[in-house]
């Protein structure tokens, strides 16, 4: 017994020494194509997943909010992408929040549900997503970029539910000629 605790103890004082060690150099990423061959860049615009940069300022207070959206950011771990909340300008009504994601799927963000319908707004085709929690009055719209992001815009309107959506579909023809380029 006292010889499997001390072996136990020389174990975690091995592992704890090399917790302690530095390394020196620089991190860089692994290239996974073979030498010569050009690969994609993660994220699909200049963005680069910087949700509060899908809407301008005087764009945001063209449809009602106010100019600066406040920022929370993602946790990829837990499939949650960074968002941007705008918050109504009158200080009435309900928010706008964008999620942009460079390292999540869509298909695992929304745990594969298929959307109730699509409608190209701007360059995009964004699709409708239900509610998880089945919650009248709110609305997601998103838009695959890649494999591996995606953008989405979140309203609601429970005064009045069949108007959920339409605070998500006037920002998105803007979402899209952002991460467009213009």
């Amino acid at each position: 017994m006292r010889r499997t605790a001390l072996a136990g103890l020389g174990f975690a004082a091995l592992l704890l020494t090399g917790c302690g060690t530095t390394v020196t150099g620089t991190a860089s990423p692994i290239s996974s194509a073979p030498s010569g061959e050009a690969t994609e860049p993660a994220e699909p615009t200049g963005i680069a997943g910087q949700p509060c940069e899908l809407l301008t300022p005087e764009q945001a207070t063209s449809l009602g909010y106010g100019e600066e959206g406040e920022f929370s950011p993602g946790r990829p771990e837990q499939l949650m992408p960074a968002r941007c909340t705008w918050d109504p300008a009158a200080g009435d009504g309900d928010p706008l929040t964008a999620y942009f994601s460079v390292d999540i799927s869509l298909a695992d963000y929304v745990a594969g549900v298929q959307p109730d319908w699509e409608k190209d707004l701007g360059a995009l085709t964004w699709e409708h997503y239900p509610d998880p929690l089945g919650l009248e009055g709110t609305c997601m719209l998103a838009a695959e970029l890649s494999p591996s992001s995606f953008v989405a815009l979140s309203s609601s309107d429970f005064l009045d539910t069949s108007k959920a959506c339409e605070r998500a579909e006037a920002a998105a023809p803007y979402v899209s000629a952002n991460l467009s380029g213009g």
